[in-house]
């Protein structure tokens, strides 16, 4: 410690003189982007089927508009604006094609291949005719229209292009832009797997501000109201800000930008890093009066802080087991960031402790210490007793936690995203799209067209929420209803016509025809539309589909769910593996770190156990409050677990110093460790609590169950560090 104390001008200006280069970094890192790349790996199988699928079709990110009129959806004025709206939209750059009830070419005639096609804005039409024509047309009138005619769709594919993802707000935004210029926006309802993109990146990068702000804040105020000191608080500030410029900066180095989870970086590194300042100057204080106060502060705090750093960086990178990169990149930086907090926290410490004088602090709970000695030494039973009860209504409530994901959920109630989706689903009907791929050996067009009708008219029937289907069949059965009527289905059965109507269909819906087939491959498309799905009920829905669809299909036709749905199901899995994995593996190393560090299996084993309270407790709170286990609360268990230990090798740390260095009983040991380490445990859990209890007020849920958790757990920690710790040292640790 001595060349840090002497050299401790020289590496300020270093560190300082790297933030010109931090900079770029930094700026591309503070760019939110929830893009489909960080959930999967990029040789993940399901990735690349959908890459192929996108190849092959498209972007698959539809934009779904609702367009409401109370005079109803097909009057002169309403279409005449939905046709300006239609044309203007679909001659912007970064639009592939509009679906619309205005760009549909009508069949106006029985015979479809010779059939004249009108528009059904035509002039000519009257009301009754243009019902008259949706009834015959039934197959696309249902997409394009509600039931009652009171509202209109519009289908909007994007082009698929390299930087679609980073351009989809200013996309998003010119199409709501056009939008109101020819409807109200009353009137108008979006939605869409972009359009809940778009939403989460908005408010990601509002929230992260926000709380990042807060978190300085209740800094800036605790350190302010309990040391009353500002070379205290310039110290702090000093070492997060650099703390958080360094490990942004390598984060965008890494080509990163901040999302649904790494937003919450900055957070914990400004929480985290203050804990060993905490230590640094209890112990600065400890030593006040010495010639050499610093060096001793700094060489007595630096074991205990390197071994609780440790310890939760380990939790952070158990997350690099998940298969999500979301996570990996989160437990990766996370535990970047902490290590940078307790590098500065030391660097910077010789320039700020000379000048930290010995004041009173202001100490909240000052009674809490003596309550923690008087209830461990006389009512142990009774600790223990409420330890127990406490796991038992933890266990039963574990047993109850639901594995589930809902990207909609993440939003509150009044949230524009899922207040349209309410309005669409309401008015409309099921609109969120499951894409199926049919892929054939047979060169019986019409034994496909068969199948499929039999395989949707099912799944129509006996699948609830499923009401609509699009796709290639679609386009035939047009074909036919016009020509044939109500003697469409027998006519389907004859291959000759089947092979002359697939010609007219490519004539005269040659775009539509592409969309939902790739000849080369002998590929067809189909979409069936359900409403918002959670990630469990996308599963259950889709094994659903797939069981009737073996039952009409045979070897030499494979049906193949595809595009995003399949890809939102399976994260399920990846929950599941990373709160495992994670758990257990955080589980091992910081056991076999604490037996390293104190020598002593009794101890590694009690230290353990006491930390593995908290998570038992926030489990059992998920499962008695119908709180799921998705992508946020996945990386709980193991952060929880190494945040919350800090603490008690701080404990560990100065209890083994009293009882063997100073020849201390267990029970003097104890009550001597509780009055040093006992003000800096509560400090810092207290401010632990502050900062992310302060995450309840996020509109984003996964912010909000984050936050709520941590600081549930925080509170169980230092509470069970104070009473319980205490008690099963007396009982277990007496030698």
């Amino acid at each position: 410690m001595q060349w840090l104390i002497k050299y401790h001008w020289l590496t300020l200006l270093i560190a300082l003189a790297f933030m010109p280069f931090l900079w770029s970094g930094i700026e591309k890192a503070v760019q939110v982007d929830n893009r489909l790349s960080i959930w999967f790996l990029e040789d993940d199988q399901q990735l690349q089927e959908y890459y192929e699928f996108q190849d092959k079709f498209g972007n698959d990110e539809l934009l779904f508009i609702l367009l409401k009129n109370k005079s109803g959806a097909l009057e002169n004025e309403f279409l005449k604006n939905l046709e300006q709206l239609t044309d203007t939209v679909q001659g912007l750059e970064r639009v592939e094609k509009v679906f619309s009830p205005t760009n549909l070419k009508i069949p106006d005639g029985n015979t479809f291949g010779i059939s004249r096609f009108s528009r059904l804005q035509d002039a000519k039409y009257t009301l009754n005719k243009r019902k008259e024509i949706l009834d015959r047309n039934n197959a696309l009138g249902s997409i394009l229209f509600n039931q009652d005619h009171t509202a209109a769709v519009i289908l909007i594919q994007p082009k698929k292009y390299e930087d679609y993802e980073a351009e989809r707000a200013d996309y998003l935004a010119e199409i709501k832009t056009l939008s109101l210029q020819y409807f109200d926006q009353d009137d108008l309802h979006f939605a869409g797997i972009g359009v809940i993109y778009d939403a989460l990146n908005q408010l990601s990068e509002k929230e992260f501000a926000l709380f990042l702000g807060i978190a300085y804040a209740i800094i800036f105020l605790l350190t302010i109201i309990i040391y009353r000191q500002l070379s205290v608080l310039l110290y702090v500030l000093l070492v997060i800000i650099l703390a958080n410029c360094f490990t942004l900066a390598l984060y965008g180095l890494a080509d990163l930008q901040l999302n649904l989870m790494s937003s919450l970086i900055p957070i914990i590194i400004s929480l985290l890093g203050v804990m060993d300042i905490v230590h640094i100057v209890n112990q600065h204080q400890k030593y006040m009066g010495s010639d050499k106060s610093g060096f001793f502060a700094l060489k007595s705090a630096f074991k205990p802080c390197l071994f609780t750093t440790l310890t939760t960086m380990v939790g952070f990178l158990t997350l690099f087991v998940s298969p999500m990169p979301i996570l990996k990149d989160f437990g990766l930086y996370a535990a970047i960031g902490i290590f940078f907090s307790l590098v500065f926290s030391f660097l910077l410490a010789p320039i700020f402790l000379p000048f930290i004088k010995v004041h009173k602090k202001y100490f909240p709970f000052e009674k809490l210490i003596p309550r923690s000695q008087f209830f461990s030494a006389k009512k142990q039973n009774s600790i223990i007793i409420i330890a127990s009860i406490l796991i038992a209504i933890s266990v039963i409530g574990i047993q109850q936690i639901e594995t589930n994901s809902d990207t909609l959920g993440y939003f509150p109630q009044d949230h524009e995203v899922t207040q349209d989706s309410k309005t669409i689903e309401d008015n409309y009907g099921a609109y969120l799209p499951i894409e199926y791929l049919i892929k054939t050996t047979n060169n019986n067009d019409s034994k496909l067209l068969q199948n499929t009708f039999a395989w949707t008219n099912e799944v129509h029937q006996s699948i609830s929420g499923i009401e609509k289907s699009l796709g290639f069949h679609t386009l035939y059965e047009t074909a036919f209803r016009t020509e044939y009527q109500e003697k469409w289905p027998k006519a389907i059965k004859s291959e000759g016509l089947v092979k002359r109507a697939r010609l007219q269909v490519k004539k005269h819906y040659t775009d539509l025809h592409q969309s939902f087939n790739h000849e080369e491959s002998r590929t067809y498309r189909l979409t069936f539309f359900t409403k918002m799905l959670s990630a469990n009920e996308m599963t259950a829905k889709l094994n659903q589909i797939n069981d009737i669809a073996n039952q009409h299909f045979d070897n030499s036709t494979k049906v193949q769910v595809a595009g995003y749905q399949p890809m939102y199901a399976s994260i399920i899995t990846f929950v599941i593996k990373t709160q495992v994995y994670s758990l257990l593996l955080a589980f091992v190393l910081v056991f076999l770190l604490l037996w390293w560090i104190v020598k002593n299996i009794c101890l590694a084993i009690l230290a353990t156990l006491i930390n593995l309270l908290p998570v038992l407790v926030i489990f059992g709170v998920m499962g008695w409050f119908d709180i799921n286990l998705d992508t946020a609360t996945a990386s709980l268990a193991s952060i929880i677990l190494c945040i919350c230990i800090d603490d008690t090798i701080h404990f560990i740390h100065h209890f083994i110093k009293n009882k063997e260095q100073k020849n201390q009983s267990t029970e003097i040991a104890i009550d001597h460790t509780l009055q040093w380490v006992g003000k800096a445990i509560i400090i810092s859990s207290f401010l632990l609590f502050l900062g992310f209890g302060s995450m309840i007020f996020a509109s984003l849920n996964t912010v909000f169950y984050f936050g709520l958790l941590i600081s549930i757990a925080v509170l169980v920690a230092v509470i069970s560090q104070l009473f319980l710790f205490p008690v099963l040292l007396l009982k277990f640790a007496k030698k």
